[in-house]
């Protein structure tokens, strides 16, 4: 686990999300998820909402 500021900052997945989830990539050993290494659909409700989110708190981090 991260802090919540360094998981903004680096667009991490958020664990909760991660069920069902397809990798678009290969990934190293103990490496964090970010949303780039992932398909998702803004049509998924619940990845909308967290996106929206980030969006709205990332300006917070400034």
């Amino acid at each position: 686990m991260i802090p919540a500021k360094d998981s903004l900052l680096n667009e991490t997945l958020p664990i909760g999300l991660a069920h069902g989830i397809k990798l678009n990539k290969d990934l190293n050993e103990n490496q964090i998820l970010t949303w780039k290494d992932v398909d998702y659909s803004l049509d998924d409700p619940t990845i909308a909402y967290r996106r929206s989110m980030e969006k709205n708190f990332r300006s917070l981090l400034d």
